[in-house]
């Protein structure tokens, strides 16, 4: 079952939600972005607000989609941002718009992950040091991420993603 990546996500939404209510600034202007219908009234936050903020700054339109994907419940897989984090910027990546493509070009020593509607390929051992995963669970879900979901080994490496968006 798929619920580590999950798990944390929730974790901070409830953490978000407690630095909003303790009187963060940077933290309550994260959620008045993405739910733009809510009054100044910080008392007015709740837990689903939170919840689609990290939501949307994963790439995804809203809670429920990104609860589908990391439960492996998705039929109609989108993967938002999820597994692109900020300390992936200055590696070299190859790009495709097409998954086949993608898979053709992939080699031993690489990773081939999603990223929203396309594909990245880019070094096993990049994406290892910049997420700090163990050795050896790349190898375990054969260095596609898109082709092992839903897996066990697939949400551990989405767990190790979440902290590479949220650090806190």
């Amino acid at each position: 079952m798929m619920n580590k990546a999950l798990s944390e996500l929730k974790i901070k939404a409830k953490r978000l939600l407690k630095m909003i209510k303790a009187g963060d600034e940077h933290a309550n202007q994260r959620v008045k972005k993405t739910n733009p219908n809510l009054s100044k009234d910080t008392t007015e936050i709740k837990l689903n607000h939170c919840q689609h903020t990290i939501a949307r700054e994963l790439g995804f339109p809203d809670w429920y989609s990104l609860q589908s994907l990391l439960t492996g419940r998705s039929d109609k897989v989108g993967y938002g941002s999820l597994f692109y984090t900020r300390n992936q910027t200055a590696s070299l990546n190859k790009w495709f718009t097409n998954y086949d493509e993608a898979k053709e070009f992939l080699d031993s020593n690489q990773l081939l992950y999603p990223y929203k509607n396309q594909f990245v390929v880019v070094e096993k051992s990049t994406f290892e040091s910049v997420l700090g995963l163990p050795k050896g669970l790349i190898s375990k879900v054969e260095g596609n991420l898109v082709a092992s979901y839903p897996s066990k080994e697939w949400d551990e490496i989405a767990y190790f993603c979440v902290f590479g968006h949220f650090p806190i």
